[in-house]
């Protein structure tokens, strides 16, 4: 499910515990992945965090540990 709109906390909080799923390009050697790792920051728009996002996996579902949907993840780099 996604993480309800208009609720009253926030998103993510630095120090949560995230998962980021994916269908990297290597489809052949990896079909689907699941990677965990902790926000760093959090602002209106961005979750930065340091779960593993390989080649491909962009687009895919980026969620807390109640299984809810909170981001979409990308990669790029902050400027």
């Amino acid at each position: 499910p996604l993480f309800p709109q208009g609720s009253a906390e926030p998103v993510a909080l630095p120090g949560e515990k995230v998962m980021a799923i994916g269908s990297p390009i290597e489809w052949a050697v990896y079909e689907k992945t699941l990677t965990e790792g902790v926000v760093g920051k959090f602002d209106r728009e961005i979750i930065s965090h340091d779960a593993r996002i390989n080649g491909g996996n962009s687009g895919g579902p980026l969620l807390n540990f109640d299984g809810q949907v909170i981001g979409i993840n990308t990669f790029g780099t902050v400027e």
